[in-house]
């Protein structure tokens, strides 16, 4: 960043630079590339030397854009929770009619103690069974 500036518009250029750098030490690899980058930071948007101050506030500002990507991200990732209540919801291992763990899961879907929201036939009608993951260890633990 120092050297898309003018080195003598610094009144003291030692100790600015010391005082940037101490500033930009307080704040993660990835803000301080973005914030001293000529095509994305300071040298882009300033047309004179920023001061301690200025650095500092970009600092911020992309340090809390970083944080607001990674929550939107994982709000993205996380929007959709179904409903733990309607039939099948629990249901997320499918087993084929020709695996040989189908009978004992089908034997589990059928059983009458057995959770409508852990069992569900598949809605594209291939041949097997939906069942929870924890009823597909079980089956494997017993098997």
């Amino acid at each position: 960043m120092f050297a898309c500036y003018r080195r003598d518009e610094a009144h003291d250029p030692d100790t600015y630079c010391a005082a940037v750098a101490s500033v930009l030490g307080e704040y993660s690899k990835a803000v301080v590339d973005h914030v001293t980058d000529p095509r994305t930071g300071l040298p882009s948007d300033l047309k004179w030397l920023p001061s301690v101050a200025e650095v500092r506030e970009a600092c911020n500002r992309r340090a809390q854009q970083m944080r607001n990507m990674a929550i939107s991200k994982f709000e993205r990732r996380s929007a959709y929770v179904p409903p733990a209540s309607h039939p099948g919801c629990r249901a997320n291992v499918f087993v084929h009619a020709d695996a040989p763990q189908y009978p004992a899961a089908y034997e589990f879907a059928c059983g009458e103690h057995t959770d409508p929201r852990d069992w569900r036939v598949d809605e594209n009608g291939r041949a097997g069974v939906w069942i929870s993951l924890t009823a597909w260890g079980d089956l494997r633990r017993h098997a």
